[in-house]
């Protein structure tokens, strides 16, 4: 196309675009890289040129909210950034990276990671309103390892050490992601180096005893009879699913009717917390509490709850009930910590982790092993026939792989 004089007169003179035709290019016969893109609904001056072997175009705006003269102007200037060997529209989003905020970091994590579970999202949430809300609006440039240091060593004051070390991990992931997301003019990292690295060049991550807590084997009878006696029969029967599979309260909470398989004696977690979907089968007396949830069910949920949701909620009064009768103190975590303590002893470790849906971590060929629920039901058997022989002092009735 042959170049001509962007002036008023030639725009106004242009033509509308024909039929098909999404967007034509005019441009400038006496600066060259000054042109004008001509679109359906809009028409704006640019100004194109190589940087470094590749085109870089650069919008400078839309007539006529911007003359010809202006614009023409202002393509000079960004022509002679450009022969310099400046990017305008990297100079352009460095300046609002270098103003990026704490929290403008979070919103754009959470937009990139749309995957991440509710409770990881929370998590994050938490993090940034509490642990760092003064921190929600400093530049993540103005955030330095003595801040670091010093906010560490006061959340561990007030929150205790698992809080301390949780909320900076949560900071470290933001600049981890800062690293790979914000750049500079010259296409460089804006955080070249993570400033909460400075508590592990330190060593001034807070040790963090491993809880161990179970129900002891001798007073999980009384804690099986308390746990009957509970007047509320979903809370009852959800507290014995947790003992005797060992899945998560959150995953318990929400397993639905069509997770459960009545015919084939087996349940789905769909969405456990490694994202691996999860399949056990059911032995007694296990397939007995299913069953009985399933019959009696009142919404779409196993367990159902009186709360939004429409699932059972954390059952704090039904615990603090069976404390105060046994004087057993124990939390949801501690009944899965108890199925695999038992379960420990009675199945291969790589059996272990599949009940329980662990990671094979470093192990390459457990890596390779698919969960099979026909083989999942022996050893699945064994723990449930244990758990229930301590809890009532004599053996359970398991149901064979043939009656399946």
């Amino acid at each position: 196309m042959s170049k001509v004089k962007i002036n008023k007169n030639f725009i106004k003179s242009i033509p509308a675009l024909i039929e098909g035709e999404v967007q034509r290019f005019y441009w400038d016969s006496v600066l060259p890289g000054f042109g004008l893109r001509i679109g359906k609904t809009k028409t704006a001056f640019i100004c194109e040129k190589k940087i470094q072997a590749r085109t870089t175009r650069v919008t400078i705006g839309s007539y006529p909210q911007i003359t010809p003269e202006l614009a023409r102007d202002q393509a000079q200037k960004i022509l002679g950034q450009m022969t310099a060997g400046l990017n305008p529209n990297a100079v352009k989003k460095a300046d609002r990276n270098k103003n990026i905020t704490l929290e403008m970091v979070f919103r754009d994590f959470l937009e990139s990671r749309n995957l991440l579970k509710p409770r990881t999202v929370e998590d994050y949430s938490k993090a940034i309103e509490t642990d760092f809300k003064d921190w929600k609006y400093k530049r993540l440039l103005d955030i330095n390892r003595d801040m670091i240091s010093r906010r560490h060593k006061k959340l561990y004051e007030n929150r205790g050490a698992a809080q301390a070390n949780l909320s900076m991990r949560i900071l470290r992931a933001l600049f981890n992601f800062s690293q790979g997301t914000y750049f500079d003019e010259k296409e460089m990292p804006l955080i070249m180096d993570n400033p909460v690295t400075v508590l592990t060049k330190k060593r001034s991550w807070y040790r963090v005893t491993r809880k161990d807590r179970i129900v002891p084997v001798h007073k999980l009878k009384d804690w099986y009879e308390a746990v009957n006696k509970l007047p509320n029969e979903v809370t009852r029967d959800f507290l014995l699913i947790l003992l005797f599979t060992g899945i998560r309260r959150s995953e318990a909470a929400k397993l639905r009717l069509e997770d459960v398989d009545l015919e084939s004696r087996s349940f789905k977690v769909v969405d456990p917390k490694n994202s691996k979907p999860l399949s056990l089968p059911l032995p007694q007396p296990l397939y007995g509490i299913f069953k009985r949830r399933y019959e009696n069910a009142i919404n779409e949920y196993l367990f159902p709850g009186s709360g939004k949701e429409g699932y059972i909620a954390d059952p704090k009064r039904a615990v603090n009930r069976i404390f105060k009768e046994t004087g057993i103190k124990f939390s949801s975590h501690d009944l899965r910590r108890g199925f695999i303590t038992i379960a420990s002893g009675l199945v291969t470790e790589y059996e272990l982790k599949l009940l329980v849906n662990h990671s094979a971590g470093q192990d390459v060929t457990g890596g390779y092993i698919v969960p099979n629920l026909e083989k999942l039901r022996k050893p699945m058997s064994k723990v449930v026939n244990r758990i229930f022989q301590l809890c009532t002092k004599e053996p359970a009735k398991i149901i064979s792989i043939n009656q399946v």
